[in-house]
């Protein structure tokens, strides 16, 4: 894997499923500005999502950055079939085998984010981990991070 943080601001990443797994990616991608498409059974609304309330069809990929696919498992199957053959990057809730990419579990704090993998073997271990990180960087952190982008040279901020 190779880690990256992207920016998918004003971005069309299709989410095809709305369980708790897929929520959590809607929230998460909402927060970062993304434009967010959502292929769902079930009827449901929420600001800023494109919801697709029907059943899946490879056409809704079209024009997509990303794809997670977090609905059934023979559905994310094939969501990732498409995704692949239409050249889209895709994200298998179900079989972190099965997948182009990964997300992890991240902790933001002002201007830092931090952001912990296990390579999806272990989510619930990147998740500790995480919260153990979270716990050893203070307010001096953030200040540190604002006053180093206020200045060329920021060897004098090392520590």
């Amino acid at each position: 894997m190779y880690p990256l943080f992207l920016d998918l601001k004003n971005r069309l990443v299709v989410v095809v499923g709305a369980g708790p797994v897929g929520r959590r990616k809607i929230a998460g991608l909402l927060a970062c500005g993304a434009r967010v498409r959502v292929v769902c059974l079930e009827s449901a609304s929420t600001q800023g999502v494109e919801w697709l309330s029907e059943p899946y069809r490879e056409s809704h990929l079209t024009g997509a950055t990303l794809v997670f696919a977090a609905a059934t498992t023979d559905v994310s199957a094939q969501v990732v079939r498409d995704a692949r053959r239409l050249g889209v990057l895709v994200c298998n809730a179900s079989d972190g085998t099965d997948s182009d990419f990964q997300t992890p579990a991240v902790f933001r704090s002002g201007p830092i984010t931090v952001a912990v993998s296990t390579s999806g073997q272990a989510p619930s271990v990147a998740a500790a981990l995480r919260d153990h990180l979270a716990q050893t960087i203070g307010p001096e952190w953030i200040e540190k991070v604002i006053r180093a982008g206020n200045v060329s040279d920021d060897s004098e901020l090392k520590t």
